[in-house]
């Protein structure tokens, strides 16, 4: 893999039909740096990284890959440095497991130094991270959900990026390819930014957490600053307690429905 890229988004606005998704964000990535993105259902989490990847245009502010101006560079070569695993993504029927991560090397083939050994090797090296090496052979489409989503991981790492960009990467996945897809995407030692809906395994994961709350930004900073349990009960709705895992030492919450026990 490639180094991790820096990112700037300041001042981000986004609206549809007249209703205002993003307000004001604004987040500086380190390169190399695991962060995470959290918040209730439509604070904007999905939004937000659709304008990370050029998805969506922001109404306002702009957003800087390497220091350069997001929508200004060259469609192959962003797609070079920014690989995502989108929520409900899908691939074309008929096709194996390995024609799916090939397309993760598309955007390499359009670049004269492109050379087939290194799409073979990067392929080959994807199918491995995700233990799917011996499946590749086998068509995608009969696959469970969760079998899906390790492979459309997979095509994500064979684009080798420099920012990965990961909107629920565990869903579907069982406890321990949850815990799997994580420390791959742990020891890739390039830029990840991911959504995630349990923010205990956000505590363990990322470097930092942007808290997210009707598209503004609550809070960003470490896990311990952000998993306050006032602000996240205040934010989700919910009475919230914290300890400590004692295996890790990360914060660890419990969430409860308020009212009595």
């Amino acid at each position: 893999m490639t180094g991790g890229a820096s990112l700037d988004a300041v001042d981000l606005d986004f609206s549809i039909a007249q209703r205002k998704l993003l307000d004001g964000v604004a987040l500086a990535l380190n390169p190399g740096e695991r962060f995470g993105i959290i918040g209730p259902n439509g604070s904007g989490k999905s939004t937000l990284l659709r304008c990370l990847y050029a998805w969506h245009r922001p109404d306002n502010g702009s957003i800087q890959l390497d220091g350069q101006d997001l929508f200004a560079m060259d469609s192959a070569r962003r797609a070079c440095a920014v690989a995502v695993l989108a929520q409900h993504a899908e691939a074309g029927l008929g096709l194996t497991i390995e024609e799916v991560v090939a397309l993760g090397r598309l955007p390499h083939r359009r670049l004269p130094r492109s050379a087939r050994a290194d799409d073979e090797a990067a392929i080959e090296q994807a199918l491995v991270a995700v233990d799917l090496l011996a499946w590749r052979k086998l068509p995608f489409a009969p696959l469970s959900g969760g079998e899906k989503q390790r492979v459309l991981f997979a095509r994500a790492l064979a684009q080798q990026p420099s920012l990965l960009i990961l909107d629920e990467p565990t869903n579907h996945l069982d406890i321990r390819h949850q815990l799997a897809v994580l420390d791959v995407a742990r020891r890739l030692g390039i830029t990840v930014v991911a959504t995630l809906h349990d923010l205990n395994i956000a505590a363990r994961w990322c470097d930092r957490l942007c808290l997210l709350d009707q598209g503004r930004i609550r809070r960003i900073g470490p896990p311990d600053h952000v998993l306050e349990p006032a602000l996240i009960a205040s934010v989700y709705g919910v009475d919230v307690e914290r300890d400590q895992d004692p295996r890790t030492g990360h914060p660890r919450l419990s969430f409860h429905l308020p009212g009595p026990a």
